[in-house]
């Protein structure tokens, strides 16, 4: 006689489609997996909102004072300027393009998140950053690079974890909302305010586990 098996709740639907492994590195000895994926979802969208912002803002702004500044030559004949890692990531989406017009505003908008965290690092101290600082910044945003380009690394770092589904409840980033929102806001305090209220966020930490 064979019997029906019995399955426990790790084997529904949910949690062997999402993997045993990927809950294993969400939840605690004590949360549930579905608690604890969805409290990892939660934090995610919330993330992904004001990096999202930040990624938006930053581009768009910072496209716009440097090529007043410099020219749209930069991200054409000039890019040498921006160092190996900016020429080739401009080169990347030039060649993407298989000689059809590429306008400044399509290159500019195509261009990944990375390529703007650049502009902070200290190979361009002396150039571009010099134009951000007295154009970009709000008057509540650090008047240090380094601290600028840190916070923007963790941003860059919570974007690609997001877009990869990895786990983002971690004491590394514990905190983390908060200080996205703060980023945004030292870039346009308008948009932080706006994204604030029109969310809701709580800013009161999630009951999850933090993995070290």
């Amino acid at each position: 006689m064979k019997f029906a098996k019995t399955y426990s709740h790790e084997d529904c639907g949910f949690c062997l489609s999402v993997s045993h492994a990927k809950l294993n590195q969400i939840r605690s000895s004590g949360a549930g997996a579905h608690e604890a994926y969805f409290a990892n979802q939660e934090m995610s969208l919330k993330l992904w909102v004001v990096i999202s912002g930040i990624e938006l803002t930053l581009r768009n702004r910072a496209s716009s004072f440097l090529i007043a500044e410099f020219g749209a030559e930069l991200f054409g004949s000039e890019a040498w300027r921006l160092g190996d890692a900016g020429r080739s990531r401009i080169e990347k989406v030039i060649g993407r393009s298989r000689g059809s017009n590429l306008t400044i505003d399509a290159l500019t908008t195509q261009l990944p998140f990375s390529f703007w965290t650049l502009l902070f690092s200290k190979r361009m101290e002396s150039y571009c950053w010099p134009v951000l600082f007295q154009n970009l910044l709000t008057d509540s945003a650090p008047r240090t690079r380094g601290v600028l380009y840190a916070r923007l690394q963790e941003s860059l770092e919570l974007r690609n974890r997001i877009a990869h589904h990895e786990v983002v409840l971690k004491a590394k980033y514990q905190g983390a909302l908060e200080r996205q929102l703060e980023v945004l806001s030292w870039i346009c305090e308008d948009f932080r305010r706006e994204a604030e209220d029109r969310i809701n966020f709580s800013l009161q930490p999630v009951e999850s586990p933090h993995e070290q």
